[in-house]
């Protein structure tokens, strides 16, 4: 035995024995028993590791087959049932790992990325490159390794996958993957395990670095592409990701090398030089090199790849090296910004010359990056990324450091301005960070800042506009920190005088900007923003010409203004008018120097609009004198008429008109709030001239404005909308100065009018006369006012009147806010109203108590008597038709004033007398039918404001509210049985419901006799005689019987329903009230199911009708649906309470012809009480009934738009209800179910259905996928909707030209279906990629015959080919 051990022993370590000779010793070895070696399993195992080390290390070579079954021997070892009875047996048999094994897992690492790079490159979406994964692995490793991959990854399969080479055939793209990301897990924990940081960081550097910064920047593509073409999910690729920056911090950034970057960044060089190869280690050299190599693929690609990685490895350095613990540390400080330096290197910004000691040459060429976007938003990253970082201490960068930092910083921002890349919204982010860091940086360059991110721009993409918006509000906010605001506009005009503008531009101060300034300048000083102020005004007056000026330009006959002036002025003057549109305005508080510098400011103002309106009127007239000047040879004068060139004066004039309004306004304001503040403009001018006239001095004012004295240059005012809406609002600021200075002029008036105006000087002067009138005077007032609104018709109360009268003094006054702050008078007018009422009644019936008394009211009988009224039959109080429309315009008068200016007293008397006239009056049989629901509905509408009071809850001392709800009801009930089907009607039984449910809220909100109350209204709708009622079966023969229970119901179901919805909403409050609102619903649902079950029995003696149709049936069964589906809401009801009215329900969705119109939201309703209901089903039978509903329901739809009684007429009125439905449909719409529906759609796009004449079909199909193509989707239905448009667009195209040669389906089928390839063009606006299918849609429109057309076809048909093509050119440019 022992010469088998030593024989076997020998053979294995012997060079001499083929490899293939001692695989089959090994395996031999292994399951022979009869092999004795000490510790066999352990040997057997490190002798095949050693051998796969040794090959993968270059120190052993062998055939590709005899790695295969080295692989395939470990293999078997590791899964031999040996190995698991000996781990069982927990005997010790290790695998172990070595730094040989760990560089074994390194080259195994660069292999799938190697794949996975390759994958993803033959996937992406950017361009192809020409990027040999394999010459960047063979370029990374250290020792030479030659071998090459071959360019079919397929075939290469065996070669990389060799942890398990038996499944080679079976290996996939996603697999690959889900291999490197397991691969990198177990690689990052083994790499965490080594003792030796410095190893580490050489094998990763120059094995690994290249190939996982191209992966990962491959991954993040494939993150930024599309989901289509993503090989793994995002998550994963998230994942791998983070793998590899764990990997790359852990073995470039350990806590070992801390000190060694210190050294290389920090230390001052000493000039020595390690002689030999070896040295201390330069980590950060090590990694700038090898970003920099040039790798073998396209230069475009590795800067790509190299300027993403300048961010993320600053990131991870900042992550290790940062401060520690949240506590500064300046000395990590300036090792970060050390590595900052370092790797802007790499970004090739020509940050070196400028670093260095000497200058750069000035003939060189600037250092111009491969691509400057990819370069900006890596410096932005960085600089991001060090501002959060913190590491950048101003103070100790300027004491310790010489300022080693800010110069960094100023030659960046020197670069980005000399090398400006404004058409980068880059570019402005980093000027941006740049100011966060420290303002200094940017300060010395701020002129050109300003004039290349500002005034100088010509930019119109959005993205550009907006970083540029927010980078000049932090520059605004920056220096109204600094209190330097007044030196930045400074900068900035000084930037606008020298610059030459050309052309028109927009608004310096666009709304982000104007907004910003407007917050800052409140925090500005007063007197800096009036500095400010005074150096626009300075800028503007250089651009005014001087009156010498002006007189050589006369002699030369040339105009002063040129483009470049009157451009600039109005550029001044809108700033000007912003700043001092945001400034804090004068008052009696502010400083006398302030007062003062504004004064002075307001006065040169002044002086330079003198001067602006002096030009135009001396232009004006030179332009006079040259018409009447005759030419003369070639020295004929050049003065140019301003008529004639309206396009170079208008910016000058708008900005006069601009400046003069803004100086009124301001003006006017200053002496308003401040009395120290004197105007510099003379008072009342016009006043001293006009004092012998007879006209009055405003109105001469006013026409002297109108006619254009100050502002001569009519014809540039009249073609210019913005300069006539300038003029129009100085004319009304012009006309407030006068008023406020001239004060109140003499008016004189006739006899007529004399009464009009003693009443409007009462009136407008109540709030100060009112203390001192007496109860007589008052009384008096009110009479006036009352008296004033009962004279004149219903008709005319509701028409406003030009001409000022009494009657609309009064009104108007009392609808005002005024009144109600009034309350004695507004009491005794409420007192005035209640007695008119009164003795309106007591002329129809003497006989009632409550009528005895006429000097006060007696509450307590108006309480017995509407408890009297709940049970009579009849009204004690008949009204004629005189006494019906005085108490209309009394009830007029009360519905217009404010119930919360009265009192208690006043409120309960008002209501509880109202409720009275409610319950116990009507009009004359002769005038039933159209007074009594009229009158009726007025008195509720007069109810209903006064339950909006603040004293509202003081009636319910006096009556219960359950007492109320039931007279109401009561009251409405007995007028059913007397009254029509008419318009009155349906508007009373709109407001009982409005009543019911605002009186019921009111009582579960105060909290107070809550059951009492709500029970007592349920009884009474509930009680056996309300369903007597609903279940009447009157006479066939007897006609108005039948009316009469049709209004009955109505009245009860409307009640019902509105009681139901009311209490439905308060559920879930608190569990006592869920109690009892669970109880009552119950009740009222019950009753409402008997009342619509005999509705809607087939031999049903009460037919619907046009009150109670099936429209008004639908509503009210969905109120039933939603409170039974609230009560199974509540946690308590889940177990014993069911939908009790399931096949009610079901018979209704059943009959979607005579529904489905207005059953909407009762399909609804009913899907999601199915989805609910299932929930404890079987899955699949849950799925299958959904399924059958959701379809059974698309089926009605698409029928509904079929039926031959349909026109285009009523498919324009239920497109917006069908897209309701069809939107709740697709919500939460499987994949599966959305097929059905696409399938159903394709059935229905039939040209053969047009061809046989039945073109309603397809047009109903059509309808619905406008109306499917406007409702939002899922993601994935919407994937799969337009996956299949261009289909869709291909086939109606077709249906447009076949319909096309049938001139009589123009309008009913030929216009709907090209609207609704509009909507198709409008919704696919960057969804339709290929531009070819659009112009199918051009070619197809040609088609649409317009001759021999009625007007009204020809106006849809030519309507709809607009609309189609202007969806072409506004959605689809490219076409």
């Amino acid at each position: 035995m022992a010469a088998i051990y030593s024989g076997i022993h020998l053979k294995l370590k012997s060079t001499q024995t083929p490899w293939e000779d001692k695989i089959k010793l090994a395996r031999f070895a292994w399951i022979s028993s009869q092999c004795l070696l000490p510790n066999k399993e352990q040997v057997l195992l490190d002798w095949c590791t050693h051998a796969l080390t040794g090959w993968y290390n270059k120190k052993v070579e062998f055939p590709q087959n005899v790695l295969e079954g080295l692989w395939c021997y470990l293999d078997d070892l590791l899964h031999s049932r040996k190995l698991h009875c000996l781990v069982k047996e927990k005997k010790t048999i290790s695998l172990r790992l070595n730094m040989a094994q760990y560089e074994l897992m390194v080259s195994l690492l660069s292999r799938l990325i190697a794949l996975a790079c390759h994958q993803l490159q033959q996937h992406s979406v950017s361009p192809k490159s020409d990027l040999d994964i394999e010459a960047i692995l063979n370029q990374s490793a250290c020792d030479g390794d030659k071998e090459e991959l071959d360019p079919d990854p397929q075939d290469d399969l065996p070669t990389y996958s060799k942890y398990n080479p038996k499944s080679t055939e079976k290996l996939t793209s996603a697999k690959i993957f889900e291999v490197l990301l397991l691969a990198l897990r177990c690689y990052s924990s083994v790499q965490r395990q080594q003792a030796n940081p410095n190893r580490v960081f050489t094998l990763v550097t120059n094995q690994l670095f290249q190939p996982l910064i191209f992966l990962r920047h491959w991954m993040s593509s494939a993150a930024l592409s599309s989901p289509k073409q993503l090989l793994m999910s995002q998550q994963m690729c998230r994942d791998i990701r983070i793998n590899i920056d764990t990997i790359l911090q852990s073995a470039l950034f350990a806590s070992e090398h801390m000190s060694l970057y210190q050294d290389e960044l920090t230390k001052v060089d000493s000039g020595k030089k390690v002689s030999g190869a070896k040295g201390p280690l330069r980590p950060a050299s090590v990694l700038l090199c090898k970003l920099t190599v040039q790798s073998n693929c396209d230069s475009s690609v590795y800067y790509a790849v190299k300027s993403s990685m300048v961010s993320v490895l600053f990131k991870l350095f900042l992550e290790s090296y940062g401060a520690a613990k949240g506590e500064r540390n300046e000395e990590q400080g300036m090792l970060c910004f050390s590595f900052l330096v370092t790797l802007s290197e790499a970004l090739d910004l020509g940050l070196e010359s400028h670093l260095s000691k000497k200058c750069p040459s000035p003939e060189s060429p600037p250092c111009v990056p491969e691509s400057w976007n990819l370069a900006l938003l890596a410096v932005e990253s960085l600089l991001n990324n060090a501002l959060v970082g913190n590491i950048y201490n101003v103070a100790a960068d300027r004491i310790r450091y010489g300022e080693v930092q800010l110069k960094f910083y100023r030659n960046l921002a020197e670069i980005l301005l000399k090398q400006a890349q404004p058409s980068f919204p880059a570019w402005f982010r980093c000027l941006k960070a740049l100011l966060s860091l420290n303002h200094l940086i940017l300060e010395p360059d701020l002129e050109q800042l300003l004039s290349l991110a500002w005034v100088n721009l010509d930019c119109t993409d959005s993205r550009v506009l907006r970083a540029k918006q927010v980078t000049l509000c932090s520059l605004i906010q920056t220096y109204t920190k600094l209190r330097q605001l007044p030196k930045f506009f400074s900068d900035l005009l000084s930037v606008i005088s020298e610059s030459t503008l050309d052309h028109f531009k927009p608004p310096l101060l666009c709304e982000e900007v104007s907004s910003t300034l407007r917050a800052c300048l409140l925090d500005t000083p007063p007197s800096q923003a009036i500095e400010i102020c005074s150096v626009v005004l300075q800028n503007i007056k250089k651009c005014v010409p001087q009156k010498q000026m002006t007189d050589e330009m006369k002699a030369q006959n040339e105009i002063a203004f040129t483009a470049d002036s009157s451009l600039k002025v109005m550029s001044l003057s809108q700033i000007l008018h912003s700043v001092l549109f945001s400034v804090k305005t004068l008052d009696n508080g502010s400083p006398l120097p302030l007062v003062r510098q504004t004064q002075r400011f307001m006065e040169t103002m002044y002086e330079v609009i003198k001067e602006l309106q002096q030009y135009f009127v001396d232009m004006e007239m030179q332009s006079k004198q040259s018409q009447k000047t005759p030419k003369k040879g070639k020295r004929a004068l050049k003065v140019v008429n301003s008529e004639t060139n309206i396009p170079l004066t208008q910016n000058a004039v708008e900005a006069t008109l601009l400046l003069r309004y803004t100086w009124v306004e301001m003006d006017t304001l200053f002496s308003l709030h401040c009395s120290k503040y004197s105007s510099p403009e003379p008072v009342s001018q016009v006043t001293s001239e006009n004092e012998d006239q007879t006209t009055c001095p405003l109105t001469e004012y006013i026409h002297s404005l109108l006619s254009g004295k100050d502002f001569t240059q009519s014809a540039v005012i009249a073609n210019s909308p913005f300069g006539s809406l300038l003029l129009r609002r100085l004319v009304l600021q012009q006309m407030k100065k006068m008023l406020s200075q001239m004060g109140w002029a003499v008016v004189y008036c006739e006899c007529s009018s004399f009464q009009v105006a003693y009443w409007y000087l009462v009136i407008s002067n109540l709030p100060l006369i009112l203390p001192f009138l007496g109860d007589k005077d008052l009384h008096c007032i009110s009479t006036i006012l009352i008296g004033s609104q009962l004279e004149i018709s219903v008709e005319e109360m509701d028409t406003s009147s030009n001409c000022l009268t009494i009657s609309l003094i009064s009104s108007q006054f009392l609808k005002s806010h005024i009144f109600p702050e009034l309350p004695s008078l507004f009491s005794v007018t409420l007192q005035f109203l209640l007695q008119s009422l009164l003795s309106v009644m007591k002329t129809a019936h003497r006989d009632l108590d409550i009528f005895q008394n006429t000097t006060e009211i007696q509450k307590e009988m108006i309480v017995e008597g509407i408890k009297t009224s709940l049970t009579n039959s009849g009204a004690s109080v008949e009204l004629s038709s005189t006494q019906t429309k005085d108490i209309f315009k009394i009830l007029r008068i009360m519905q217009v004033l404010n119930p919360d200016g009265m009192s208690a007293e006043d409120l309960s008397t008002s209501f509880l007398l109202l409720i009275f006239m409610f319950t116990s009056t009507s009009c004359q049989t002769k005038d039933l039918d159209s007074s009594s629901p009229a009158l009726l509905k007025q008195l509720l509408e007069v109810l209903i404001c006064l339950l909006d009071g603040t004293h509202f809850p003081n009636v319910l001392k006096f009556i219960h509210g359950g007492t109320l709800l039931q007279a109401v009801v009561s009251s409405v009930l007995r007028h059913s049985l007397k009254s029509s089907e008419n318009k009155d009607w349906s508007d009373l039984v709109k407001e009982m419901q409005a009543f019911i449910k605002l009186l019921v809220q009111l009582i579960i909100t105060r909290s107070s006799s809550v059951r009492l109350n709500l029970n007592q209204l349920a009884s009474f709708l509930c009680s056996q005689g309300t369903k007597d009622k609903l279940a009447n079966r009157p006479s066939s023969t007897n006609t108005a019987t039948h009316k009469v229970s049709t209004l009955t119901t109505h009245v009860l179901l409307a009640s019902l329903s509105t009681f139901s919805r009311t209490l439905t909403c308060n559920l879930g409050k608190s569990k006592s009230l869920d109690e009892l609102l669970t109880q009552i619903l119950t009740q009222t649902t019950a009753t409402l199911g008997l009342a619509v079950e005999s509705l809607l029995k087939p031999n049903a003696v009460l037919k619907m009708s046009s009150i109670v149709c099936q429209a008004y049936v639908v509503e009210v069964v969905t109120v039933m649906l939603k409170c039974e589906l609230s009560l199974l809401s509540i946690e308590e009801n889940k177990h014993t309470h069911s939908i009790s009215h399931m096949p009610l329900y079901r018979a209704l969705v059943c009959r979607p012809i005579e529904f489905l119109v207005s059953s909407l939201d009762l399909l609804s309703t009913f899907y999601s009480s199915v989805e609910k209901t299932e929930e404890k089903q079987d899955t699949n039978k849950k799925m299958n009934d959904l399924d059958d509903l959701f379809m059974k329901i698309l089926h009605c739809s698409q029928k509904l738009l079929t039926d031959n009684w349909t026109s285009l007429t009523n498919h324009s009125e239920l497109e917006s209800a069908v897209q309701k439905l069809l939107s709740h449909l697709v919500e939460k719409c499987s994949s599966e179910r959305f097929n059905l529906m696409l399938l159903k759609i394709r059935e229905g796009l039939d040209t053969a259905k047009l061809r046989s004449g039945n073109y309603k079909e397809v047009l109903s199909t059509v309808i619905l996928i406008k109306l499917l193509f406007c409702c939002p989707l899922p993601e994935a239905c919407f994937n799969a909707l337009w996956l299949i448009a261009p289909q869709i667009l291909s086939t109606m195209m077709f249906l447009v030209k076949s319909s096309s040669q049938d001139v009589s389906l123009n309008l009913p089928f030929t216009v709907p279906v090209v609207t609704t390839v509009t909507t198709l063009l409008r919704q696919g606006e960057g969804v339709i990629a290929n531009p070819h299918h659009v112009t199918m849609v051009l070619g197809a429109i040609q088609c649409v015959p317009l001759d021999r057309l009625a007007p009204a076809a020809y106006n849809a048909t030519f309507t709809a080919i607009h609309e189609a093509l202007f969806a072409i050119i506004k959605c689809h440019p490219q076409v």
